[in-house]
């Protein structure tokens, strides 16, 4: 997980811990001042499957925006990050 926040190319994780099966990081996209900044936290569940949430700031258009996401996942079979970014 940590590999694949880090192929943004315009956006920094800090921050970083897995605590058991519970991950969480900081992210801050864009210049100065940052675009974007937020953080993050996921739980990984049995059987591949994952819970988590988002908090994020934005600047849109010079309108402040705040965004609060929650989120879940089931999976549903493998994938292999490094070969679906090299079609693209």
């Amino acid at each position: 997980m940590r590999a694949m926040l880090q192929q943004r190319k315009d956006c920094t994780v800090s921050n970083y811990r897995q605590v058991g099966d519970v991950v969480s990081y900081h992210l801050v996209c864009g210049g100065d001042p940052p675009r974007m900044t937020g953080d993050a936290r996921f739980e990984l569940l049995p059987n591949g499957n994952i819970k988590g949430s988002v908090h994020a700031n934005s600047n849109m258009g010079g309108q402040s925006v705040i965004m609060d996401m929650t989120y879940a996942g089931e999976r549903t079979g493998s994938c292999d990050y490094a070969a679906s970014r090299q079609q693209r």
